[in-house]
């Protein structure tokens, strides 16, 4: 699943990343606005998700990590 952010208010971004993970493993936020890019990682790290990031990015991986892996 992938989030396109750019045009959405931080707390409709929350509230996909809260639903998706329900129902999937991980997901890509993109197109991230500067200014909402370290509470969108805040608020998934607050949460016990796995954040991976690049440099100079607008696009994040959340992901949960599973316990039991094969």
């Amino acid at each position: 699943e992938v989030i396109f952010a750019e045009r959405k208010e931080n707390s409709e971004v929350k509230k996909i990343i809260k639903n998706v993970l329900k129902k999937t493993n991980s997901i890509v936020i993109s197109r991230i606005p500067k200014r909402n890019f370290q509470d969108i990682c805040n608020y998934c790290k607050k949460n016990d998700l796995n954040v991976s990031t690049g440099k100079n990015c607008t696009t994040i991986l959340v992901y949960k990590l599973s316990r039991f892996t094969v």
